[in-house]
């Protein structure tokens, strides 16, 4: 059924009230959603150069085989497909520059839009207006949908994996269940977090099919489950790789989880302007569309309702409700530090659910009403989305520019932590040396199990701390791109002993945080100075890679010590 048909039998279900508020909220969906392609647009210009964990990406995909790729994703969060991805979209040519890289998110990012339509007429709704506000206008699904990540082809492999999977519980055929199988390998295999999503959907369709007792398309849709499922057990050994890299597992608690699902709902950045009460909001909008689903229930607004909205208030009802529960179980067993992207997909699901649970109610004036909340929502987010999408993702970049014609032959570079060196290692085509802090010697992607040995080793900065003295007392310069400042004074290390120290364990960054006070603080100490290069950033750069460019220069004859172990 084509989408003027469909609006055209709602209208006539009941022309004098129901008419009016679908045109008005067609209008409304329209703009928003043009608006919407004008902030990924904006976003796909100003991002600028790929910053650390998109390089991550990319050089683990452009390894020199598939099979060194795959063996070597544990150092990646994402499953293979994502790894196929990138390999076929470098090896087009298309993806051999930043902007043709940054090509890939801006078209995903259409492509999400483009889902949440999808969604919103399979449910038989006129517009996706819940979710186009909710996604389109608040600033992660945008800033990290559109990264070169796999979170926003995984969010729109998501969505349309829900849209498949109520369409095979809807109407069974070999060629529905042929592409809801596929579309659900490619879900999974892209994004570990879409099995909650998959769950989530069968669970919703099942829960439109086992009241009615058509057991063969429980069956289905399960079977295509339990493919899945099956499918993944080729994650197995990079699991236990991962496991055995134990620096980022922590311990996590509710409230831990809700501080981080805040920041993702209320994500701001450095140097621009918070947006607002995002998630009071948002549980705002999901606790009103489950009571408006109740009521609809409980009243003549869905009792007398055509079957396929009482079947779409079901199966949304019963994907959040699955969802909900089951990804917050799986955060809870990842026992990894949360981040905003972690609830991308989730965002995603709840939100093409809720226009399901907000179709439960067709009255004209309600979906005038529910209109004007899109509105005033983008109209809220407008101004600070703008800043945001317009930031960008890194000065490496930019600093790696600027030492190319600064440094000369015998100066070092250090780079600070050790893991931004695989955005200066793409950046910096220079002859002067320069290494990390600790030193690594892999820079096509992040390699976590390089820190295991410096872990255990509490004398690690000493041979780093001997080379950089050379070069100061040879009269060359020492240059540091670090986000952190120099330490005035000496910081006494926060761990008791080499790894798994008995409070911290295997916890990186405190252990980072002892690097940086050993080196840096021995070049405050000795060097007869340590002044601030500027920066030349032409717009605000977000918090996840933003560095400091210090140059060392002289040498004291009597030399202080080195930070204290």
């Amino acid at each position: 059924m084509s989408m003027a048909a469909t609006t055209q039998d709602l209208i006539r279900e009941k022309p004098s009230r129901i008419g009016v508020g679908i045109r008005f909220e067609w209008v409304i969906a329209l703009l928003l959603t043009a608006a919407a392609l004008v902030y990924h647009i904006r976003y796909f210009l100003c991002a600028g150069g790929l910053w650390r964990d998109e390089i991550t990406s990319v050089g683990l995909a452009n390894s020199r085989s598939f099979a060194d790729a795959f063996a070597n994703m544990n150092n990646d969060s994402f499953p293979v497909l994502w790894v196929i991805v990138l390999r076929v979209w470098q090896r087009s040519g298309i993806g051999s520059s930043d902007l043709g890289m940054r090509l890939l998110g801006l078209l995903t990012g259409v492509g999400i839009l483009a889902a949440l339509w999808r969604n919103a007429r399979r449910f038989g709704l006129s517009t996706p207006i819940v979710s186009i506000a909710l996604l389109s206008f608040t600033s992660a699904v945008i800033c990290y949908g559109d990264s070169i990540r796999a979170y926003g082809l995984g969010m729109l492999l998501g969505l349309c994996t829900i849209g498949v999977i109520w369409d095979l519980g809807q109407a069974p055929t070999r060629g529905r269940f042929a592409i809801a199988l596929i579309v659900a390998l490619m879900s999974v295999h892209m994004l570990f977090y879409n099995c909650i999503l998959l769950l989530a959907a069968c669970c919703g369709a099942a829960a439109v099919t086992l009241p009615k007792r058509q057991w063969n398309r429980t069956a289905l849709i399960f079977l295509i489950g339990f493919i899945c499922a099956i499918s993944m057990f080729i994650y197995v050994p990079m699991i236990q790789r991962t496991r055995d890299v134990k620096m980022f597992q922590i311990p996590l608690d509710v409230w831990r989880l809700v501080a981080r699902l805040r920041e993702s709902v209320q994500f701001t950045t450095e140097g621009n302007v918070a947006p607002g009460h995002y998630d009071v909001v948002w549980g705002a909008v999901t606790v009103g569309g489950i009571l408006v689903a109740l009521g609809a229930w409980s009243v003549r607004a869905l009792r007398t309702a055509p079957q396929r909205r009482r079947d779409s208030v079901m199966f949304c009802a019963a994907c959040l409700f699955v969802g909900a529960g089951a990804y917050w179980t799986f955060l809870e067993t990842l026992h990894y530090p949360m981040e905003p992207w972690y609830f991308l997909a989730a965002m995603a699901m709840f939100a093409t659910c809720l226009d399901g649970l907000f179709g439960a109610i067709r009255a004209s004036g309600f979906r005038v009403m529910l209109a004007v909340c899109a509105v005033a929502f983008a109209a809220n987010s407008a101004v600070p989305l703008w800043k945001n999408v317009g930031i960008r993702r890194t000065n490496m970049d930019i600093i790696a520019a600027q030492l190319q014609t600064m440094a000369t032959i015998g100066d070092e570079i250090v780079i600070d932590p050790w893991d931004d060196a695989v955005t200066f290692n793409r950046y910096y085509h220079g002859d002067v040396k320069w290494t990390t802090l600790p030193e690594v010697s892999f820079f096509e992607y992040n390699k976590f199990d390089q820190l295991m040995k410096y872990m255990t080793d509490r004398h690690v900065a000493d041979p780093l701390n001997g080379k950089l003295s050379e070069v100061l007392r040879a009269g060359h310069r020492v240059w540091v791109v670090s986000t952190v400042d120099f330490p005035v004074a000496a910081i006494a290390s926060p761990h008791y002993q080499d790894a798994p120290d008995p409070l911290w364990g295997w916890r990186l960054w405190e252990y980072q945080f002892t690097w940086d006070n050993q080196v840096l603080y021995y070049l405050k100490s000795n060097s007869k100075s340590v002044s601030v290069v500027p920066v030349a950033n032409d717009r605000p750069i977000n918090h996840d890679e933003v560095s400091q460019l210090f140059r060392v220069e002289g040498w004291h004859d009597g030399s202080a010590p080195a930070a204290a172990n």
